[in-house]
């Protein structure tokens, strides 16, 4: 009797529980790299695994879990040049996938290794056959992403309890 009591409230606090609810437009997503980035082998349009930093809650309920998977892509990507150029990364989120909906994302981050004027002068005059840096993004860089549209997700399973942790022994 206690187990079936048990399940019949489980069952009552998942549906109750699973209500959908609506993330908003432009609803910030904490996103940070996993890999590292460079402008060495990194293209524009080269897509790229990222993950969220943080939960995303609202009105308290887990939508998304920390560490759920996303794809960034490479928006822009300048190798280093002569006379000191250094390279550029930038990259932008494009979505995550949460409970089978695709959740598009808007945001950019980027890495670009800065040479004062002066410097690249000075290497130039000294030894014409210099480089730059490449750009990089090293793994954990964070980057602020926001959904592009309204979502309608149900909170994550995280959220529920599990049928073990609810049952007594028999």
């Amino acid at each position: 009797m206690k187990r079936l009591l048990s399940l019949a409230l489980f069952g009552s606090a998942s549906a109750a529980l699973a209500a959908p609810m609506t993330l908003p437009a432009g609803t910030e997503i904490p996103l940070e790299t996993v890999t590292v980035l460079t402008s060495k082998k990194q293209v524009k349009g080269d897509q790229i695994p990222l993950k969220t930093s943080e939960d995303v809650l609202l009105n308290g309920q887990l939508l998304i879990p920390a560490g759920t998977l996303a794809t960034g892509q490479i928006s822009d990507s300048r190798v280093t040049g002569g006379f000191g150029m250094n390279g550029k990364l930038s990259i932008a989120p494009l979505f995550l996938v949460m409970n089978g909906q695709v959740i598009r994302l808007i945001g950019a981050a980027k890495s670009k290794n800065v040479l004062a004027a002066d410097t690249a002068v000075a290497i130039a005059v000294v030894t014409p056959i210099i480089s730059g840096h490449s750009g990089v993004i090293p793994v954990g860089t964070k980057i602020n992403g926001a959904t592009l549209r309204a979502a309608t997700l149900a909170p994550a399973e995280a959220t529920l309890a599990s049928p073990a942790a609810t049952q007594t022994p028999p």
